[in-house]
């Protein structure tokens, strides 16, 4: 599976991160690195991109917006998360998409 395909699939496949923590579920460390590497390949292969296609859009959307606000919202019922997902994870997949929106 390439970048692109993992990152769409972990934003807005049925099993993917997104999901995950709409549920409550921790997705784990391994899932995050992995998603991290392919933000990383795509911030440079997307650097001078004149457009993106519209489902990575929508996964990139859904893994810096939903993914913080779901966290959030488990957190405000008493749900306790891993401090790394908060404090390392989900703010360092929410700067990569943050540059791949800015190359672009």
């Amino acid at each position: 599976m390439g970048a692109k395909e993992l990152v769409i699939e972990e934003g807005i496949g049925g099993d993917g991160i997104v999901v995950n923590l709409r549920m409550g579920t921790d997705p784990g460390t391994r899932r995050f690195a992995a998603l991290r590497h392919a933000l990383e390949t795509l911030s440079i292969e997307l650097e001078d991109a004149q457009a993106l296609d519209r489902s990575l859009v929508a996964a990139l959307h859904a893994l810096s917006f939903h993914a913080c606000g779901l966290v959030d919202g488990w957190t405000s019922q008493g749900k306790e998360w891993r401090r790394s997902l908060v404090e390392d994870e989900l703010p360092e997949i929410y700067e990569l998409v943050d540059v791949i929106f800015e190359g672009s």
